[in-house]
């Protein structure tokens, strides 16, 4: 996988969060952390730490 293909799916994630689309942010990080899945591969802790922050900060 091209790793800027992570780094676009950040982006992705930056955006659907600064709309309020937290639901589609959380979708975008889920097809991207199950396509690393089917590579032996998991998503870089800077993609994991944006779902993570957004998520304690819903709660």
């Amino acid at each position: 996988m091209h790793p800027d293909h992570e780094r676009l799916a950040q982006h992705a994630i930056r955006l659907y969060q600064g709309s309020g689309r937290n639901d589609a942010a959380r979708h975008a990080y889920t097809r991207l952390a199950r396509h690393l899945s089917d590579l032996g591969l998991e998503p870089e802790p800077a993609t994991q730490a944006l779902i993570t922050a957004r998520t304690r900060q819903t709660r």
